[in-house]
């Protein structure tokens, strides 16, 4: 049991070191977007490199565009990598979570009450029921 806390502490801790990196950060399509920082954070809390994965597939505004409109969009590219989504008030730390923003649909993270994501003017913050649906992150 002892063991089980202190890695929950471990993959928490390395999610907030993502979240707080982030303060500041202006948002820019293939560097630090709402689906590279979801990703930079899953990178962390898991070991793997989704964050590689996805620089592969775009660079810049026009590349990311097109490679959404490929996947089917963001919600159907997530549950690709993810599973089937679940109801976004059931998200969990370290749980995505879909949110719709003027600039159209979004993956931010959850920290508990609150979703975290890359914004246009830099890190936005949104309550857990702005979501639309989230997918667990084990």
């Amino acid at each position: 049991m002892a063991a089980a806390r202190l890695r929950r502490r471990d993959w928490v801790s390395r999610l907030f070191a993502v979240v707080d990196g982030a303060h500041g950060r202006l948002f820019e399509w293939g560097q630090h977007d709402c689906c590279l920082f979801a990703a930079r954070c899953i990178d962390a809390m898991t070991g793997s490199d989704w964050e590689g994965d996805l620089a592969a597939c775009y660079h810049d505004e026009d590349s990311a565009k097109a490679y959404i409109v490929a996947e089917g969009g963001i919600r159907a590219s997530v549950s690709r990598r993810f599973g089937e989504p679940v109801q976004p008030l059931l998200a969990r730390r370290g749980d995505l979570v879909l949110v719709d923003t003027p600039m159209g649909n979004a993956v931010s993270v959850c920290i508990g009450p609150t979703l975290v994501a890359a914004g246009p003017s830099g890190f936005t913050a949104l309550p857990l029921s702005a979501g639309l649906c989230s997918w667990r992150i084990d």
